[in-house]
């Protein structure tokens, strides 16, 4: 993690960036992080995914949404659900996609939200990030600055956390060619596929 944090301060992944689809992205986070999360008799579900594009180091955006995706994984009561939701409710001069993931555990003291994302802070209460450095939603923070974007958490009411990611759009939002919409469902199911595949080889 500390590794990560240097190379975000380098900027030598933005030099790979380019324009991909968020919403692809995150049904992969959301995939993979299912198959932990059933270990711990909760789920992750996604939510009214569309393709939505945007621009930078995917990888390094992929690992920002699953510090959040993981912790909340981590927190949330069994029998529950991680719930992931996608929306782009900004319009005008400066299009903006909104990712709120709310788990169902104790949630945080009113008082610790802001230090949430501070490097190696730990929460008194007991809550910690989900890796053992405390560096993991810094590095999300980080990673979404550097990105034109921001994240903040709440608690939510009736128990448990919201963490909200914005970032910049780039070009349209939603899919209105129905060989491009194939196309999109086509890569989500692949993906889905290869997660099975290798979901089953670790329960062998």
């Amino acid at each position: 993690q500390l590794l990560v944090m240097a190379r975000l301060d380098s900027g030598v992944d933005l030099e790979r960036k380019a324009a991909f689809d968020l919403g692809l992205l995150i049904d992969e986070v959301a995939a993979d992080a299912d198959y932990e999360a059933r270990g711990r008799q909760c789920t992750v579900e996604f939510t009214q995914p569309f393709q939505c594009r945007v621009e930078g180091a995917r990888e390094m955006l992929r690992g920002a949404v699953e510090n959040v995706v993981r912790n909340g994984v981590r927190h949330t009561a069994a029998g529950t659900s991680v719930e992931i939701v996608m929306s782009c409710p900004y319009t005008g001069h400066d299009p903006r996609v909104v990712v709120q993931v709310r788990d169902h555990g104790p949630g945080v003291p009113e008082q610790a939200l802001a230090e949430l994302f501070t490097p190696f802070h730990h929460i008194e209460s007991g809550w910690q990030s989900g890796d053992r450095t405390g560096l993991g939603l810094a590095i999300t923070k980080r990673t979404l600055e550097i990105h034109g974007g921001t994240v903040r958490a709440a608690n939510a009411s009736g128990g448990g956390l919201i963490v909200t990611l914005e970032l910049p759009l780039v070009g349209a939002i939603t899919v209105t060619n129905t060989e491009t919409e194939g196309d999109l469902e086509g890569q989500r199911d692949s993906h889905r596929v290869a997660v099975e595949r290798r979901n089953a080889l670790r329960a062998v």
